[in-house]
């Protein structure tokens, strides 16, 4: 993965389903979410290059303030396919954040600080927050 992150990633402990705001089409779920993206969950490889904008519709397990959705456009980063699932083929890509409204950002770290778990460090047991 080539792209180095600027904030540490959240682990997201509800399903967000993340829709393309172009076709209604579901696109996967939230796995983890950091203030600059996402990395999303699928079963199939989603396209990735430069200069490609994708819509993003993220819906909420919960209204915030009314609000039952997250609207952002984003870059893919990186797509690579998950080798830990056996039965089938399942894909994790990581976009980048490239709009995001004052109001949609608000949303994003509320559902960070709502719905995330703890990232646990395996190898030393420790639990990073």
């Amino acid at each position: 993965m080539p792209f180095g992150r600027a904030h540490d990633r959240k682990l997201i402990s509800e399903f967000v389903e993340v829709y393309d705001r172009r076709t209604g089409e579901s696109m996967g779920h939230v796995v983890d979410l950091t203030y600059d993206g996402l990395r999303l969950f699928s079963n199939r490889p989603l396209i990735v290059h430069e200069g490609l904008v994708h819509q993003l519709r993220l819906v909420l397990p919960t209204a915030y303030g009314g609000e039952k959705q997250i609207l952002v456009d984003a870059s893919g980063v990186w797509c690579e396919e998950d080798t830990d699932v056996e039965l089938e083929s399942y894909f994790h890509t990581g976009f980048r954040f490239l709009r995001v409204s004052a109001g949609d950002n608000y949303l994003i770290e509320r559902l960070m600080t709502d719905y995330t778990f703890p990232i646990v460090n395996l190898l030393k047991g420790i639990v990073v927050h």
